[in-house]
C-alpha cells in the first residue's frame, strides 16, 4: 500500500527590522546582524 503524498505547510517568513530610539528611529538592523537581508531568503528544503 502506497503512503499519500506529505503535504508541507509553507511557515510565513516575516521581516526583522530594528531600530534605535536613539539614532531618531534609524533601522540598525545591518549594524546588529551584518547578513541580515531586506529580502526574505529562500525556504531552506527540509
Amino acid at each position: 500500500m502506497k503512503k499519500p503524498p506529505q503535504i508541507v505547510a509553507k511557515r510565513e517568513q516575516m521581516i526583522i527590522q530594528i531600530q534605535s530610539p536613539k539614532k531618531g528611529g534609524k533601522d540598525i538592523t545591518e549594524e546588529i546582524m551584518p547578513d541580515a537581508k531586506t529580502q526574505p531568503s529562500p525556504p531552506t528544503p527540509p
